[in-house]
């Protein structure tokens, strides 16, 4: 995987797909600093995109929530955080809280190959 136009220390964003390799997430989310992460995050994902929330602790994927959304669409996520524990909500979807010691917040495009994202009204490129 390959990540463009990193954003550090927000805690919102707006993110939509324009064109999606065969893996493409264009995402917000909270995370630790580790090779084993924990993490909870939020974004668009795919050619025929959908909407998500994940979790992950220990470097796994422990949780996945997503639902169709058209072409074009834009979500907007939000990080919310109380002291160590952190939630995101996508387009008024709000995920469990996540217990998150010394997060970072990142927003993103992920991808392994040719994609363009928006993210925040800016055009991000990946190759």
């Amino acid at each position: 995987m390959h990540y463009f136009g990193l954003i550090l220390g927000r805690r919102m964003a707006t993110v939509g797909m324009i064109l999606a390799a065969s893996h493409t997430a264009a995402w917000l989310g909270a995370s630790t600093n580790s090779t084993r992460s924990t993490w909870i995050q939020g974004g668009v994902e795919g050619a025929h995109p959908y909407a998500y929330v994940e979790r992950g602790r220990d470097g796994r994927q422990v949780s996945l929530r997503e639902w169709p959304v058209p072409p074009t669409h834009i979500a907007r996520i939000r990080l919310v955080r109380r002291g160590d524990r952190w939630r995101v909500v996508v387009d008024g979807y709000k995920s469990v809280w996540m217990r998150i010691d010394r997060a970072h917040t990142i927003t993103t495009l992920e991808t392994n190959g040719r994609s363009s994202a928006l993210i925040d009204g800016r055009i991000v490129r990946g190759h």
